[in-house]
């Protein structure tokens, strides 16, 4: 788009002019210069061929930029996930620790959990929506009508239960306390077993893929444990670094975890979790939620200038993105073209984020033009 080189600011309506981009205050929105247009717009190939020649196809740029969403009541929100055209997220507290969205994640009205426990992580699987907490009488609590309702669900034992998910037919959750800190049901959250973890480390995420469950812990001597009969019987794997991982999750073929801690805060796993290898982060910060989707790897974090990294290359390298806010985030989800996450803390505590789809062979994507000040806006020429 030509060399951009900021000026003098010009009065009238025209703005300040960069370059080939315009900034001006956001409050002029509502009309656009002749030849200009926002950033993050789709736009066809021969229409406007002379800034296609200087753009190109953008293939990384696949993620709008993350809007800012409120909850449904201001709780500490642990968890999220998607399932059956639904979002549900879980909170430590508050009146009501479950919140729902019907409408992408748009809007949230919320819903009465089973008890008022803390709820540490929710998943869907077959139907079944489950969360587990780690305080409470019932430390499990399932919904079979899309999360509109919950029943209590006594646990095999009273631990502080992190994570839940589900896997080919099995429902697996870990804890960092307790005699045995792993959990297994296969009766879709019905009733649970205990099982045996490999060690008595303080085990905070649990996923499945490809016939594989994984569990990471923020302590111990090898915080990777790792099961191949679905989750009966499980072998320690060394990590990386001894960071605490907070965070697993698969997607095409590679297997990620994110920490808060240490020199390199993500490790990757390409032969089903055998073995893991250090990655660097975007930034050395609080990196507490990972999760794939639609080709796009996505971190979120409670601390930092960024507190989004995203990878494009199944997580073999990272790049920083800002968030909606910058809150304490705290989990991060994706279905359905979308990605939300949660948190803790902040005035809007849930984010969102589109998935951005054109066809390359005849359209082109220009990026969102975002001004650090919020008060003012950059656009984009398209013509000379």
């Amino acid at each position: 788009m030509g060399l951009i080189r900021k000026t003098s600011a010009a009065g009238g309506g025209g703005g300040t002019i960069v370059g080939d981009l315009i900034l001006r205050p956001a409050a002029w929105a509502g009309s656009l210069p002749d030849n200009y247009l926002r950033g993050g717009a789709i736009l066809s190939q021969s229409t406007y061929a002379d800034l296609f020649a200087q753009v190109g196809v953008l293939p990384d740029d696949l993620l709008a930029a993350p809007s800012a969403v409120a909850a449904a009541e201001a709780n500490t929100w642990a968890s999220v996930a998607y399932g059956n055209g639904v979002w549900i997220a879980v909170s430590n507290d508050g009146t009501n620790r479950v919140m729902r969205s019907t409408d992408d994640g748009a809007s949230w009205s919320a819903v009465a959990a089973a008890e008022a426990n803390s709820w540490n992580s929710v998943a869907y699987g077959n139907g079944v929506w489950i969360a587990t907490s780690s305080s409470g009488t019932n430390r499990s609590m399932r919904s079979t009508d899309d999360g509109a309702t919950w029943s209590a669900v006594a646990t095999s034992e009273n631990l502080a239960w992190n994570s839940v998910a589900y896997g080919n037919g099995v429902w697996i959750a870990v804890a960092q306390n307790g005699t045995n800190r792993v959990m297994r049901s296969t009766d879709d959250g019905a009733s649970w077993s205990a099982v045996a973890a490999t060690e008595a480390n303080s085990w905070y995420s649990v996923a499945y893929g490809n016939g594989v469950w994984i569990a990471t812990s923020i302590t111990g001597t090898n915080r990777v444990m790792r099961s191949t009969d679905d989750g009966a019987t499980w072998s320690a794997v060394a990590a990386t670094e001894a960071n605490s991982w907070y965070s697993v999750a698969y997607g095409n073929g590679v297997w990620i975890a994110v920490s808060n801690d240490g020199t390199n805060r993500v490790m990757r796993s390409t032969d089903d979790g055998a073995s893991w290898s250090a990655v660097a982060a975007a930034e050395a910060t609080s990196w507490y939620s990972v999760a794939y989707g639609a080709g796009l790897w996505i971190a979120v974090a409670n601390t930092g200038t960024n507190r989004v990294m995203r990878s494009t290359n199944d997580g073999a390298s990272w790049s920083a993105g800002l968030a909606a806010e910058a809150n304490t985030w705290k989990a991060v989800a994706y279905g359905a073209g979308l990605w939300i996450a949660v948190a803790n803390t902040g005035t809007n505590q849930v984010q969102r984020a589109e998935l951005i789809s054109y066809n390359s062979a005849t359209s082109f994507y220009i990026p969102p033009t975002t001004s650090t000040d919020e008060s003012f806006e950059y656009l984009v020429r398209v013509t000379a």
